[in-house]
């Protein structure tokens, strides 16, 4: 009985002694590459507000005289389009004001007349893609040239869908049917033409997708890239890389079955020196991405190091077979010097911080805009998700970690181990290859803050708009949610 007493005593503590040892922290990844940007911000709080008052008092005048004042602003921005397209060289700063100014205003009085929303909604589209064709004679490289090229799409972006959002209508996005160059493949896919070697920017649904689309320099809509391949039958190929298992080729159906909030579709333009060289690069380019994709795996890269081909973030599985082809994406890069937002991604076990965001893809002028596709309810999260994150980064202190249960990570230790060996038989485990069990915890931490912060907004938001009757405009999103914090 002794005996027997002894030995369990003697594995009760083994036991205890190795959980013990198994909540032992692992060491924080070493940086390699600083952001050297510098965030931008709008510092416009003051003009929000008022556009929000001129909203209120538009709509209390009703749509007697909307439609023709936004047909009157819309052409007021055509001119100013057209001297700016006219320049061989960049607007000065009066130009993308008055422009920026007219196109705001003009979505304040779209979304406070839903008829003149119906009517023109679309016109945002169209002015967004000559804005990048405009664009293509800036150098986007400097300070000044990036920062008004964002200040434009992006802010174009926030004025129609905050337009949608308070007038409750959504206006479908038309594209233009493309012509396909001949040596290129193309199809057709749910209505949209879709030609080998296009890029497809997503937002996933997931808090983590939020924080990777406004964690960068520059905060955006987009979490995720893939590259389209289409062969010469029409079969449409996927390639992406995603966290849980790296690089892989998934249909049209595969594609949409992961949850999106937001698409957009984007095309290198037939302008494009190399392009005129070699109207065929595009698909060169898919064809390398596929054959790579189906050689054997590549696993996900968390510390989304560019150049590096042993381990692919979703951005690179584009940019890498483009490059071969010698067209550079991203031809300045993503820079994350946030120091919140660094110490959270240093979390998760990036180590890169100049890199290549997908959001930063959508304001590259080699590319033109196809397609873009958005869902009400979609949109509706998306816009709260950002609020919420934006939120949990301006309160948040860069000396401090995420938080995670450390009485969990023996537990998490062990569904790595399982994980890893999940990953050698080709499946993926409940850790995904890559992410140790500390950044996994951390992950699950985050996301699990964010989704109850997200809940609390939504009910706020309910209460505006009982109280309002119009959805409420971003700068009050991220003031509902810091409260919520």
């Amino acid at each position: 009985m002794r005996r027997r007493a002894l030995v369990v005593v003697v594995v009760v503590s083994v036991v205890v002694s190795g959980y013990f040892i198994a909540m032992i922290p692992g060491c924080m990844p070493t940086v390699k590459m600083h952001g050297r940007g510098e965030p931008f911000s709008w510092d416009q709080n003051a003009y929000w507000k008022t556009l929000e008052t001129q909203f209120v008092l538009r709509r209390q005048e009703g749509c007697e005289q909307a439609a023709a004042l936004v047909s009157k602003q819309l052409g007021d921005a055509n001119e100013q389009m057209t001297q700016m397209a006219s320049m061989n060289s960049m607007p000065d700063a009066d130009a993308f004001e008055s422009l920026e100014k007219i196109l705001f205003n003009t979505a304040v009085i779209m979304g406070a007349c839903r008829s003149a929303m119906r009517q023109h909604g679309s016109a945002f589209w169209q002015f967004r893609n000559e804005i990048k064709a405009v664009s293509s004679k800036w150098d986007v490289q400097a300070p000044r040239g990036r920062k008004a090229l964002y200040r434009l799409l992006y802010g174009t972006r926030m004025a129609l869908e905050q337009a949608m959002l308070v007038s409750d209508v959504y206006p479908v996005y038309s594209p233009v049917k493309k012509v396909s160059r001949h040596s290129v493949p193309f199809a057709e896919v749910h209505g949209v033409h879709i030609q080998s070697g296009d890029l497809l920017l997503s937002r996933g649904t997931a808090p983590t997708s939020a924080f990777i689309a406004r964690g960068n320099d520059y905060p955006g809509n987009f979490s995720h890239v893939a590259l389209v391949h289409v062969g010469e039958r029409g079969k449409v190929s996927i390639i992406e890389s995603h966290i849980e298992g790296g690089v892989a080729v998934t249909d049209v159906d595969g594609y949409l079955k992961d949850k999106k909030f937001r698409i957009l579709v984007l095309r290198l333009r037939a302008d494009v020196p190399e392009v005129l060289k070699d109207s065929t690069l595009p698909h060169k380019a898919a064809e390398a991405a596929l054959r790579r994709a189906v050689s054997g795996h590549t696993p996900y890269d968390f510390e989304m190091d560019y150049q590096n081909s042993d381990a692919l973030f979703c951005s690179e599985v584009a940019s890498s077979v483009y490059a071969e082809q010698g067209v550079t994406l991203w031809h300045v890069l993503s820079s994350i010097s946030n120091p919140v937002v660094v110490r959270w991604m240093r979390d998760f076990g990036v180590r890169y911080f100049m890199t290549q965001a997908p959001s930063d893809l959508e304001y590259d002028p080699q590319l033109e805009i196809i397609y873009e596709w958005r869902s009400q309810s979609g949109l509706i999260h998306d816009t709260v998700d950002n609020a919420v994150t934006d939120a949990m980064i301006e309160l948040g202190s860069p000396h401090r970690s995420l938080p995670y249960s450390v009485w969990m990570l023996p537990v998490a230790r062990l569904l790595k181990l399982y994980s890893a060996f999940q990953n050698v038989l080709g499946k993926v485990g409940p850790v995904p290859e890559g992410m140790n069990a500390t950044a996994a915890l951390r992950n699950r931490a985050f996301q699990s803050r964010h989704r109850a912060v997200q809940k609390r907004v939504l009910q706020d938001v309910e209460r505006f708009k009982s109280e309002h009757d119009y959805f409420p405009p971003y700068w009050r999103l991220v003031e509902i949610a810091k409260s919520a914090l």
